[in-house]
This record gives C-alpha cells, structure tokens and sequence, in this order.
C-alpha cells in the first residue's frame, strides 16, 4: 500500500512538471510575473533572505514601507521559505518555478491524506484529489506566493477534523491549527467558518438520526479544539490581528446585508465553470476582467473545479440515498446564497475578495467523490450519465452564446476561445466513455484526469507571459550601492530611487524590502495602519504607493537623505540642495545637505483647521507640526501663484518675469497623464511626461530661467477645473530648513534609537516614524505619552532644555499574547498528564 502510494506521489510529480513543461522549455524555467507575483513575491523572497543572512532581522522592519511590524510577513513561517537559504542569489528567480511546483505536489499529498480519511474507492480519493489541487484556486492565486503555502493545511486541517469525528483523536488537529494560525494567520481567519459548516455537513453525513442537543454539543466541543489550537498561536495570532485588522483595508465593511452580485458578476462567476485559469488579470476568457468589477482582484475567484465537475454534478439530482442528496443540495445551496450576497464575503475574509472561495472547490470535491461511488455501484444508470453529458454541453453553450449576446466577446475571438479550450472539452467525452465503458479501471480515471491537469497547466503557462531575462539584469548592482552608503553611514536616514532613470526593475514599489534599506516607496501588502490617510497623497493606484515624482519637500520631511539615479544624463531630477557624493555600478548618489534625520521641534498645528489640498498641507507641514491639539491655525504660505491654466488639452502660461532656482508646483486633480514642457522664449529647458494627481512639482535650478510654461493633457474624466500653478524660491526654501531644530546624536540599532535636543521651552516632536502604540518613548528616563501628528507619525511631548531621548518598539500584545500561548500549553501538558495516570490507575485496577 506504501509503494502504491508512493508510486502516485512520484507520478503526480512527472504530471506537475508536465503541466509546466512549457514554461520550463519556452521560459527557460524564469516564470515570474509582473504584478504581486513579482511584487509580493519575488522581491519580498530576496528581502526576506537578505534579512536573514545579513542579521538585520528585527521586530521592527525600516524597508517595509516607512516602517511596520515584521509579524505582518508570513512567509517567514513557512519551511518551504528556508529551501531558498541553500541557493545561489542569482538562482532563486529560476528555482521560483519549481518552488510553485513543489507546493502543487504538496498540496495533491495534503488533498489525498483528507479524501482517504473520507472514502475508501481509491478512484473517488483521485478524484477529490485532483479536484482540489488543479483547480481554478488553486490557478487563481498560484502568482500569490504564500497562499498555497497555506492552502496546503486546508486539507491537512479537514482530515484532523476527520479524526476527531472518527476516532475522537483531537491532537493532530491542534497541533495543525496552531500551525496554520502562527503561519499564516489571516488564512487562519478564513477557515474557520468553513470548519464550523464542515462538522456539521459531516456530521450529518455520518448519522442518520441527528437530535439537535447532539449537534449542538459537538460543535461546541469541536469549536472548543479549535480554539485550544489558536489560544496556543496566540502569541503571533493576537500581535498580528491587532496589525492587520487595524488597517483600512480590512476595517472596512461598508456593506449592506443585502447587497449582492450583479448579473454581470454572476455570468462571470457561473461561467468560470467552464474554463480553466488561463490570464492572471483576466482570468475568465468569456468575460473582462472589467465588466462588472466589483468584487475580487480582477473578477474575483473562479469557481472551476475540472470540467469533470460540470459533467457530473447533475447527477446529484438522482442520487438514490434521498437524505445524502438532501445534504448536499442543501450545502451547494447555501454556497451559493453565500455566493451571491457580499455582506458573506466580509464576514469569511473582512473584504470583498474571492479567496473564501476555495469552499465552493472543496465542496465540489467531495461531491464528485460520492458521485463516483454511486456511478461504481450503479445506483447512476447509464441513461442518467447521457443525459448529464447532454446538460453540460448545453451549458457549455449557453455560455458562449451569453459571451456574445451581451457583446463580452465579438464572434472571431469566440472561435479563439472555442479552439483553446477544445482539449478540455475533450476531456467531457474521454469522462463520458470512461463512465460508460471502463469505470473501474483506475489507469484510465487516471490517465483522463492527468490529461486534463496537464491541459490547466499548460493553459496557464501560455496565457500568462513573464517578465523577460533582459528585466533581470541590473537586478544585482544596487547590492554595491547600498553597502557603501551603509558602511559610512550608520544614522537614521530614507533612500529615494529616482523612477524616471531607474532601470525597469528599479521602477518596482517594494525594492526598499527587497535590499533592505529604507525608502520611500511599497507595495501594501501590510503597511501601518495609523498611515492610511498620510499615504492618500502618495498613492498610485491599486496596492502600489511608489515613489513619486518630485516631491522633494515631502520626502525631506520623511528623513530622504540620499537621492539616487541611474545612468549619465539623469541630473536634471535632483532635489535643490543635493550634492553630488559618488558613483557605482551606473548609479549616480547624491546626499542631501539639510537631512532632517529622524526628526525635529517645531511649533504645533491644529489638525481641525487643516486645508483638504495635499499641496497646502505639504506647505504647512514645513513650518508646523500637525496635531490634534495643536495652537496654531493660520499660516503664510510661502508659494507664490503665477497664474491659472485652463482646462483645454494644450495650456500656456506666460511669464511676464522668468523665474530661475526654486520649486514649480502643478495642482493636478483630474487629468490622469501630463506632459509639461519649461521654456525660455525658443528654447525648451525641460520636459516631463508625469502620471501624477495632486501636484507636480519640478525643480528649477539657478542656471535655468523660465518664461513659458506649457502643460498638455486630455481631461478625460470631464473634470473641468483649471491648474493652480505656483513657485517657491529657493531662498524661502532654505528659510524653512533652517527654522527646524533638528533631533542630534542619534543612535539607531534595530528597535531601538536614542538621540537629544536642546530647547528653550517645552516642544512638539515629529518623527519620521509611523505611529504605532508599539512605540514607547523616554525623555531623560521618564515614559512619555505619545500622540498621532502630521496625519500618522509618531510624536510627543518634551520639556525645555536638554533632554535625552530613547525609543524602543514592542510588538502590541506580543506579551499577553505569549503569556496566553504559555498558559494553554502548560493547561495542555497537565491534562495529558493526569490522563495519563487515570489510565495507568485503571490498568493497574484491571
């Protein structure tokens, strides 16, 4: 039975790599894709394994983003991860396809473990097997790098729960939970609705006359286990909740009781059935991605499970076993009032995402499952299976005739699909005959299923183009870079990538994580929290919160202290009172003359009285420090207005006096692309091509004199409202700069930093910290209060004169937490012990 086993394993390792085959051969093994599967996950691998080898590794990570909690990474808790530590760097992109194999094995021997706790026809546990591993999830989130990690113990967890129901064995259960939640507990989260549904689905399975006194004790006792599993997590699960559900994203539940799918929504949902994954951003050839884009990352989920599932599943509809019948109808039934209303979709997963719906593809699983057995012992007749073939074809047609009815696809790119998917359509027939001539022969169930996994994977393969080698290139000469700046360099300080010179792979949000400095750009997987409305200003559009152009004024405020372009002609980007410092590898490093540091004592601004422009509050944040209970409420800006532009596509404004060394501000509220040219009289000076809302803003130096300034741009949003155009002189800027009283002698190791200031009265700090409750702070050894200031750093309080300062971060809840985790063990351990001695007690009485 081993061998057989073993067998298996290693044939579904040849199917797997068989499926990838064309990536393997066409990519030369590099498939990495643009988006989160490179973002989210390429880059946060080299980060994480930078951390690692160099020792950097803290509870409070710089890189990520402005600073966050470093609990906020659960890749970290995955073995699998630690598999890259024995790789050379430059291996990791092309090991980044097998490592995705790898977890598709995985995730077939975790499946196969459950079904074999369910069924005893090795047929049906293929199936189910098969079902769960080469489904539209698991093809739908395969480019986010840590959900299969933790899809893998969905099924390890179902076949615990399978124990305990069977032979009322509750450790391996535990133990799997409290594995999953310290892994990845947001997953965690989303399992536990399904757990709950799943005990009493199989309970209900297991016994015929269910008394509800019965079904009430066990889901409590089984909702008891549960817990036990996560009380034992609680050290990462409590720390890590307060992180991620203090975020807007999660908070936000906006959404009515009854607000549901559209018709649009559900065609798509419906139609996923029948189609494999193929285009990660749009996934479902019958429909856009953007038709109806309300739920999910481009479309949602997909619902398919093989296409074996649509030829089968009408035949629960004759099922002879009337109670099962009723069980399972009712179960499809309630996933499909779960489907269909979104309010379900907050309560399974806090957003209105699609992951949740991998309940739909374990559920179908285990349905084909028992349909397969009732085919085998031929409570289906052959008739039956006919008229089930005849009802998906149907479907089949359907579907495309609504694809082209509602003018989702014209006729021509219908025919396309059509051809596409001719293999998987085959398999409905090979199903068919197998059904009708060799059902009991597993070679042939096997042979059909493996065809039809290769057929998802090859699908996947050719829909989805990676990110070429050329991309890679340069991928490794910022290592050098950052080594010099860090090696002369121990204080606080950001870095800031100049996008426009930047190679393409540079040009990516989350390159501060991946080579460990701090920056000022990220991908927002995790981001503090208390940041939200801040990073309003710097948003981009998606997840994405890059660096912007310009800005100089605002990244002077987040701690910038050294600039950096890439290649010869990239000088005309860099900040006013920059200096040139050294050159590497084709990068070009420029430091920054009047770095804040960590931060600096200037006089408080009421946050009540704040202007909604991001530009006027960018200005008043260099005079004032923004607070809840701040004195001031008047300010004098310092920009000077140079004019209007109207609304038209091409905007000209003329200066009667050229101004020269200073900043031009743009106020740009609706036009999505500009171009903007800087002349004096015929010559043209500068010329940018900026997709940035809010403001631009472009240095002018001391040697360029501009007259004409000239902007063009579609208003294609209608918004019809003209451009504030403003300029601030280089001697105002410095004005402000030097106003400041800086933080000095700062100290920064990890968690922890110290420095000192002296002022003549009692201050106002801002600090280029998020602010977290995490962050304890000292002044001359007294705990001080802390406060949220400039819209989400941290600040606080100190007394006139010389004060010595210390901040140290903590993880919230981190103690309670662990304090928790050790209580429930130690409860665990004493009861296993006096178990122990009953039993022993009453073999000795024996």
């Amino acid at each position: 039975m081993k061998n057989k086993r073993l067998n298996l394993f290693i044939y579904i390792t040849i199917i797997v790599v068989a499926a990838f085959l064309y990536a393997i051969i066409n990519y030369k093994s590099l498939f990495i894709l643009d988006g989160d599967n490179f973002e989210q996950g390429y880059l946060f691998l080299l980060g994480g394994l930078s951390k690692l080898k160099n020792g950097s590794f803290s509870a409070y990570d710089w890189s990520s983003g402005f600073g966050n909690d470093f609990l906020c990474y659960s890749f970290y808790s995955s073995p699998l991860f630690f598999m890259f530590l024995l790789l050379p760097k430059f291996l990791i992109k092309y090991f980044f396809l097998y490592y995705q194999m790898l977890k598709i094995v995985l995730l077939f021997i975790a499946s196969y473990y459950w079904f074999s706790k369910i069924s005893k026809n090795f047929r049906s546990i293929l199936i189910g097997s098969f079902v769960v591993t080469f489904s539209g999830w698991t093809f739908r989130y395969l480019n986010f790098m840590n959900y299969i990690d933790a899809f893998i113990f969905y099924p390890l967890i179902l076949a615990g729960t399978e124990n305990y129901l069977q032979k009322n064995k509750k450790v391996l259960l535990i133990v799997l939970v409290f594995l999953l939640t310290i892994h990845n507990y947001y997953f965690m989260y989303m399992l536990v609705p399904f757990l709950c549904l799943y005990l009493l689905f199989r309970f209900a399975w297991m016994n015929k006359l269910i008394k509800l006194k019965s079904i009430f004790l066990i889901e409590i006792k089984y909702i008891g286990i549960i817990f036990l599993g996560l009380l034992l997590a609680a050290f990462s699960l409590l720390p890590n909740a307060y992180i991620v559900f203090s975020m807007p994203r999660f908070a936000d539940s906006a959404t009515s009781i009854l607000t549901h799918l559209n018709s649009n929504e559900v065609y798509r949902l419906f139609s996923s059935i029948y189609t494999p994954v193929m285009n990660i951003f749009s996934y479902n050839p019958f429909i856009s991605s953007w038709n109806g884009i309300n739920i999910g990352w481009n479309g949602g989920g997909s619902l398919y499970s093989l296409i074996i599932f649509p030829f089968l599943i009408p035949l629960l509809f004759v099922i002879k076993d009337k109670r099962k019948k009723k069980i399972l109808l009712t179960s499809f039934l309630l996933l499909f009032i779960f489907l269909y209303f979104k309010s379900f979709y907050i309560l399974f997963q806090r957003t209105l995402e699609s992951r949740w719906f991998y309940m739909f593809t374990f559920l179908a699983a285990f349905a084909l499952a028992y349909i397969n057995e009732e085919i085998e012992k031929e409570n289906i007749t052959r008739r039956q299976i006919t008229y089930s073939l005849i009802s998906v074809i149907t479907c089949i047609f359907i579907v495309f005739v609504c694809s082209y009815i509602f003018k989702f696809n014209d006729l021509s790119t219908l025919k396309n699909i059509l051809k596409t998917l001719i293999p998987v359509y085959l398999c409905i027939i090979l199903y068919y005959i197998y059904y009708m001539k060799y059902k009991s022969l597993s070679l042939v169930l096997i042979a059909i299923l493996s065809f039809e996994a290769i057929i998802s994977g090859y699908l996947y393969c050719k829909s989805n183009i990676p990110l070429k080698e050329d991309f890679f290139k340069t991928e490794f000469l910022l290592d050098d870079v950052i080594k010099v700046i860090k090696e002369n360099d121990s204080s606080f300080y950001r870095i800031v990538l100049d996008k426009e010179s930047m190679p393409d792979y540079y040009k990516k949000a989350n390159i501060p994580f991946a080579y460990d400095f701090s920056g000022v750009s990220m991908y927002t997987s995790t981001y503090e929290g208390n940041l939200s409305n801040y990073l309003k200003r710097i948003n981009s559009g998606l997840w994405i919160y890059d660096t912007l152009f310009g800005r100089s004024e605002m990244y002077d405020q987040l701690s910038a202290k050294y600039y950096i372009t890439y290649g010869e002609n990239s000088s005309q980007s860099i900040p006013l009172d920059y200096k040139y410092l050294f050159d590497k590898n084709g990068f070009n490093v420029y430091v920054n003359n009047y770095s804040i540091g960590l931060g600096y004592a200037l006089p408080s601004y009421s946050e009540d009285k704040i202007p909604s422009s991001y530009l006027d509050q960018d200005q008043i944040m260099q005079n004032f420090i923004i607070s809840s209970n701040g004195e001031n409420s008047n300010w004098a800006n310092s920009l000077k207005l140079l004019g209007k532009l109207t609304n038209d596509s091409y905007r000209e404004l003329w200066l009667d006096i050229p101004i020269h060394d200073g900043i031009l501000y743009l106020e740009n509220f609706g036009i999505p692309c500009l171009t903007i040219e800087l002349w004096n009289e015929d010559n043209l000076i500068k010329k940018v091509t900026v997709e940035q809302f809010d403001y631009i803003d472009l240095i002018i130096n001391d040697t360029e004199y501009v007259n004409k300034i000239v902007v063009i741009g579609e208003d294609i949003y209608d918004t019809n409202l003209f451009m504030n155009v403003f300029f601030k002189s280089h001697e105002s800027l410095l004005r402000e700069k030097e106003n400041r009283k800086l933080l000095e002698n700062i100290q920064y190791s990890k968690n922890k930093l110290t420095c000192s200031i002296e002022t003549i009265d009692e201050s106002l700090i801002y600090t280029s910290i998020p602010y977290s409750k995490g962050w304890q702070v000292y002044v001359n050894g007294m705990k001080v209060n802390t406060q949220k200031v400039n819209d989400g750093f941290l600040g606080f309080n100190i007394p006139g004169g010389d004060s010595k300062i210390k901040l140290e971060y903590k993880t919230p809840l981190k103690i309670p937490g662990t304090l928790i985790s050790l209580t429930t063990f130690t409860f665990i351990i004493l009861f296993w012990i006096n178990k122990h001695k009953q039993k022993i007690f009453k073999t000795n009485k024996t």
